[in-house]
């Protein structure tokens, strides 16, 4: 059950105003991700070149 707000309280909503950066952000990153995929995928092995292993 909902109770009644306080008195001089205005309650708003927001939504669907940070819906296009976060689509762009995560197109972002799908993209970045495939974009080196194929050779990623194709070696065999995974080598980091900071640790050297």
């Amino acid at each position: 059950m909902m109770s009644e707000p306080a008195p001089g309280i205005a309650w708003t909503s927001a939504k669907g105003s940070f819906a296009r950066p976060v689509a762009e952000h995560a197109l972002a990153l799908t993209l970045a991700t495939l974009r080196h995929l194929p050779e990623r995928a194709r070696v065999d092995a995974i080598v980091d070149p900071v640790a050297g292993y």
